[in-house]
């Protein structure tokens, strides 16, 4: 017959019972705080160091759920074992050395668990900026490769006497390599364009002023109070400080500057001279054919960082109607229809031909700005592989004997 345990159901055997209960219970309660801040901060961890940015807030606020609930966790533990201490005195002996025994033991394996973590974040961050270092260089590299390749299709033109846009070195290009690197390269005319640098040549009497050729762009484009912006292009051009819109303006200006006074070399600089902001760049919404002075401006001008003696002309092969019409003049509209008829044909080989509408004098004025082939080309490239990409943009010059000269290269440039 088994022995019954004499103090069953006394007030002895609720106690120790109690006891022991609530100590497994502060055990679990530090068990599950320690594992739950190794956790959080692992994920906090490789939140802000590893993860994409993308991911990196939804590592963060699980991160932070982990640590709440070790944080309660440790707290808990910390009340329940108040309470023990203060209701269930009565220890044996040796309880105490062996419970901080444990929670250093936990203690240790939690810290050596953040540094095998720690360190394994480390390397594992380094190793990602090493490939994506790598990859940089191999996407900068291809994108000058496809550059450089364009530029050769330039200098290869068998005609280098006339430009059209139907040409070979026109055509944008895809490549894909076997690594799954990909070139997009796309070469724009850039003598299809006005230059606007050529306000900074001064002006000569039988030239058509270049200021009444941006006045008469800027119209087209639906601007009809043209004169103050292409002044103060002017003054922001010309080598001199004489002007209403020359340094002494923009000193009062907040911040205050100075004028360039020489020609601009790129594009957001055109944005310091007065009258001018992206608002007059941007492009005109559609609902239908487009109506008279609907032109978009960003079509029509352009920024060559060249010098100059003599103004970038117009190429009559390739350059829009509306580029036509500000060179030769709003008026003369039935002539540039006549140019646009007889290049549909074939290409036009001179100036001369045609111009055959305008007498001697008019011709004059505007020879000048116009050609039949083209000096300078925009080239862009894009090289994309594993979601990172890499731009750059090159404006080149082309010399009559078809040799190359790079005029700007620039990193970064935007393409398309």
């Amino acid at each position: 017959m088994a022995s019954r345990d004499p103090y069953a159901g006394t007030d002895v055997h609720r106690f120790h019972a109690t006891r022991r209960r609530l100590k497994k219970i502060t055990l679990v309660l530090l068990m599950i705080g320690l594992i739950s801040l190794v956790i959080g901060a692992g994920l906090l961890l490789y939140g802000l160091l590893i993860a994409r940015l993308s991911a990196r807030g939804r590592m963060v606020i699980m991160a932070e759920i982990y640590l709440g609930i070790g944080g309660f966790a440790l707290l808990a533990r910390i009340l329940l074992e108040a309470v023990r201490d203060r209701h269930f005195r009565h220890k044996r002996p040796g309880a105490g050395r062996e419970g901080m025994a444990l929670v250093l033991v936990l203690l240790v394996l939690a810290l050596v668990s953040a540094l095998v973590i720690e360190a394994q974040v480390s390397s594992r961050a380094a190793l990602r900026r090493e490939r994506e270092a790598l990859l940089r260089t191999r996407l900068e590299l291809a994108a000058a490769d496809a550059a450089r390749l364009a530029l050769q299709r330039l200098a290869d033109d068998p005609d280098l006497a006339v430009d059209s846009t139907n040409e070979e070195w026109a055509a944008s290009s895809e490549v894909m390599d076997p690594a799954g690197l990909t070139t997009w390269t796309w070469v724009e005319d850039e003598n299809r364009f006005f230059d606007l640098n050529n306000l900074a040549l001064p002006a000569r009497p039988s030239w058509r002023p270049a200021a009444e050729i941006v006045m008469d762009l800027l119209t087209l484009c639906g601007d009809f109070e043209p004169v103050g912006k292409a002044d103060a292009l002017g003054d922001w051009l010309d080598d001199n400080a004489e002007g209403a819109w020359e340094t002494g303006f923009y000193r009062e200006l907040k911040p205050p500057y100075a004028a360039a006074n020489r020609i601009l070399l790129s594009w957001p600089e055109l944005l310091l001279v007065r009258g001018f902001s992206r608002d007059l760049f941007a492009r005109k919404p559609r609902y239908g054919l487009r109506g008279a002075f609907q032109a978009d401006l960003v079509d029509q001008v352009t920024v060559i960082p060249a010098a100059r003696e003599a103004p970038v002309p117009v190429n009559l092969n390739t350059a829009g109607e509306d580029v036509l019409r500000g060179v030769l003049g709003i008026q003369r509209d039935e002539m540039v229809r006549l140019i646009l008829t007889r290049r549909a044909r074939a290409p036009l080989r001179s100036v001369e031909t045609a111009l055959v509408m305008l007498d001697k004098d008019a011709r004059a004025a505007v020879a000048p700005y116009l050609d039949v082939r083209s000096h300078f080309f925009r080239v862009d490239v894009r090289a994309d592989a594993e979601g990172q990409a890499v731009r750059l943009r090159v404006i080149a010059r082309r010399l009559k004997d078809g040799r190359i000269e790079v005029v700007q290269w620039c990193p970064g440039g935007e393409t398309g």
